[in-house]
């Protein structure tokens, strides 16, 4: 494989898709992608839009969620906070075994994970020392 200066050799990430629903008090959004600094503004806009609805609880569905790093995880954090101090309860149901990994590995899993996720979070590998 040639290389060329300035080009990168890894594919561009897959935008974060974003759909949202609303049932009364309660938002689910539908994040398909990849988790990223590129692609998590689109995350907190969404999250943002809660300042003028009578949300009171969000529900990332990250089922089809492919890749989240430390920019993408900071994201979800934020939306995290943001969301409390509207009163909002926001959890991130579904994530795969490598994010699941991610959230307890960074101690995170409780903040983020539905109890439903976090009772399968136990299966991530061990947090080394």
């Amino acid at each position: 494989m040639t290389r060329f200066p300035g080009v990168s050799s890894q594919p561009p990430p897959r935008p974060v898709v974003v759909h949202v629903s609303r049932a009364g008090p309660l938002m689910t959004v539908v994040l398909c992608g990849d988790l990223d600094g590129i692609t998590a503004p689109a995350v907190v806009e969404v999250i943002e839009t809660l300042a003028v609805s009578p949300v009171r609880q969000v529900v990332l569905e990250a089922t089809d969620v492919g890749f989240l790093d430390l920019a993408g995880l900071r994201t979800l954090l934020r939306a995290h906070r943001l969301s409390a101090r509207r009163g909002v309860r926001l959890t991130l149901h579904h994530p795969a075994p490598h994010i699941r990994w991610l959230l307890t590995f960074t101690d995170t899993a409780a903040l983020l994970l539905d109890h439903e996720s976090s009772t399968t979070a136990d299966d991530a590998p061990n947090r080394r020392a």
